[in-house]
């Protein structure tokens, strides 16, 4: 699985959504970044979109050390969220 790490707190307000949405157009299917903010990652949550055809799963985040972090995945493209045991 890949992993990436995509830190927005030095990306100004008005680029961060373009900034994540190229991060997670690059990602493989099954691959995994790691968000970094300065802010709550749900407001970008909320302004964020993308075709269904690349759909994502955003996990809990975390405070630590005055940033935000969430790990969101890119899953497959068949439709599994990778959340259970299916096979």
């Amino acid at each position: 699985m890949s992993s990436t790490q995509v830190d927005l707190r030095a990306v100004k307000p008005h680029n961060r959504e373009s900034e994540l949405s190229t991060a997670l157009h690059r990602l493989p299917a099954g691959g995994a970044l790691e968000l970094i903010s300065d802010v709550d990652p749900n407001l970008l949550r909320t302004q964020f979109t993308l075709p269904a055809s690349i759909p994502i799963t955003w996990g809990t985040h975390t405070q630590q050390d005055g940033a935000w972090h969430v790990r969101i995945v890119k899953n497959d493209a068949g439709g599994c969220c990778g959340g259970c045991a299916c096979d």
